[in-house]
């Protein structure tokens, strides 16, 4: 059946959208335009679609941070509940949310002002920023259960040159509610950079649904990662190190076909689609699904 969201009192409304699992509730992002003094400001919208399927309803209050960034990617946890969008810049590059549902005392459900839930911060709210300028651009993933984030600046200025770009992947820590860096102990590993300058790392990024996998890409191949942690007995999980390593070999498309500004991984990582925007024989771009054999 064919349902149309629309936003009247926005701009841009729509730019980008996530689904829950189940495909019963919708993320959709834009930017304010309705107040003078909201213009500019991202927003992100969720709608849960009504009990007899005719309809998207407002789930709850538009989630706004009020310092005028742009949202530039969303995404949603396997549930629908953890939301996380990527934010053109300031204090954080991705902000993290979860809906809650509003109740009484007698535990039963309220819905005020037409909506059924509130927002709260998860963890500490936000991931710092990854970039080296004002304004940075990139895209985000979640993990299935909304518990780890990748977080891209495919512009990003590094020791591999202007624009080669950069992915840092980050997990909630139970206890603390922190979010921790995935890094192995080096903050520049290379393999969550790209290779040379204008590489635009970043541009594909995609995390399995347990998050211990990453692919990744920009201008040259797609790169995938396994997160590994070191085997040391009776230490908590949360206090162990890690590395990342490679999955496999690269995923290298033809020549001049931008084959890593799109990927997708399913599942636990064993399969990936891959979109080159100009690939074929005329150039006008194909797609490929790969599996991985251990």
């Amino acid at each position: 059946k064919k349902m149309t969201l629309s936003g009247e009192d926005v701009l841009m409304f729509g730019k980008k959208m996530t689904l829950s699992g189940d495909g019963t509730r919708i993320g959709v992002i834009g930017n304010l335009m309705k107040l003078v003094d909201s213009d500019g400001d991202g927003f992100l919208r969720v709608y849960d679609l009504s009990e007899d399927g005719s309809e998207w309803v407002p789930a709850a209050p538009d989630v706004t941070f009020g310092d005028r960034r742009n949202f530039i990617d969303v995404a949603a946890s396997e549930d629908g509940e953890v939301f996380i969008v990527r934010t053109s810049g300031g204090q954080y590059s991705a902000r993290i949310v979860r809906l809650v549902e509003r109740l009484t005392e007698d535990g039963a459900g309220v819905d005020t002002d037409g909506h059924r839930y509130d927002w709260v911060p998860v963890g500490n709210g936000g991931i710092p920023p990854i970039g080296n300028g004002a304004l940075n651009s990139g895209f985000i993933d979640l993990s299935a259960d909304g518990s780890t984030v990748a977080v891209s600046d495919y512009m990003n200025d590094n020791d591999s040159g202007k624009s080669a770009g950069l992915v840092r992947v980050y997990r909630l820590n139970p206890a603390t509610r922190e979010w921790t860096q995935l890094n192995g102990g080096n903050t520049s590993t290379p393999l969550l950079r790209g290779n040379r300058p204008f590489d635009e790392f970043g541009w594909c990024l995609s995390l399995s649904r347990d998050g211990n996998r990453l692919a990744a890409g920009g201008i040259g191949p797609i790169r995938v990662l396994d997160w590994r942690l070191e085997e040391v007995a009776g230490e908590d999980e949360n206090e162990k190190g890690g590395a990342w390593v490679r999955a496999s070999v690269d995923v290298v498309g033809g020549v001049d076909e931008d084959a890593g500004h799109h990927c997708s991984l399913v599942g636990r990582g064993d399969l990936l689609a891959v979109g080159a925007i100009k690939g074929s024989l005329q150039g006008t771009g194909l797609s490929r699904v790969f599996e991985l054999r251990t």
